[in-house]
């Protein structure tokens, strides 16, 4: 059995996919599906102070709530005398 060389991703077929799913709200863009993109089409990488401020505000929003909820759990874990 031999392997082939991989495929590179159809950007015009990606494009038009993530377009439709992001118009429509199913995805949202962050910047993993910035690096995936520019990844699957070639381009370079943003550099951090290309991102726009929104972007930024908005992953260091979600990385504190995950923060948040995992302190949470924590808190709970510790508050908890029952046997396990």
């Amino acid at each position: 059995m031999k392997h082939g060389d991989v495929e590179d991703t159809d950007v015009e077929k990606l494009g038009n996919y993530l377009q439709k799913m992001i118009g429509i709200g199913v995805i949202t863009p962050d910047r993993n599906l910035e690096q995936f993109a520019r990844s699957a089409g070639n381009l370079p990488e943003m550099l951090e102070e290309d991102y726009p401020e929104d972007v930024i505000t908005d992953d260091a929003k979600e990385n504190k709530s995950i923060e948040h909820d995992q302190t949470t759990v924590k808190e709970v874990d510790d508050n908890d005398h029952t046997e396990k």
